[in-house]
């Protein structure tokens, strides 16, 4: 089941944000990759922009997914204005130390982003929520 919905912003409500919950699972990945493309086609950045988000957003999801307990869900936030995109993905992990910051998939994410942050917390109710954000600076924004 896919549930998506419109979200407070942190910044006042200047930047448009949505909100995405899907099962954390392999076959989820084409609609949480064909969502980030369309914010960015709806917000007119340029196909280099809408290439590495997707690729950037695949990545971090895949990472997720390979850590998450069996039946989590998969959060994805975007928060899009003109000058950047900062996408928040996180699922239900066993342990707070799974946190690796090296790998090829690592490697993609800090070349295809500006900022890269991988975090763990723990949970009081069913192991720990591990969050991967990351900020694409947009800059070259069509009109």
């Amino acid at each position: 089941m896919i549930q998506a919905q419109a979200v407070d912003t942190e910044d006042g409500g200047n930047a448009p944000a949505v909100e995405i919950r899907v099962h954390a699972d392999p076959t989820q990945l084409p609609v949480v990759r064909g969502i980030a493309g369309a914010l960015a086609a709806q917000n007119n950045f340029d196909v280099d922009v809408l290439a590495d988000l997707r690729l950037a957003v695949d990545e971090a999801c895949t990472q997720l997914i390979r850590r998450a307990l069996p039946g989590s869900q998969l959060i994805c936030i975007f928060h899009i204005d003109e000058h950047r995109i900062h996408f928040a993905g996180s699922t239900t992990t066993e342990n707070a130390s799974a946190t690796p910051d090296r790998g090829f998939g690592w490697h993609v994410l800090r070349t295809l982003t500006d900022e890269v942050s991988m975090h763990s917390a723990s949970s009081p109710l069913r192991g720990s929520t591990t969050t991967i954000e990351f900020v694409k600076q947009v800059g070259g924004a069509q009109e």
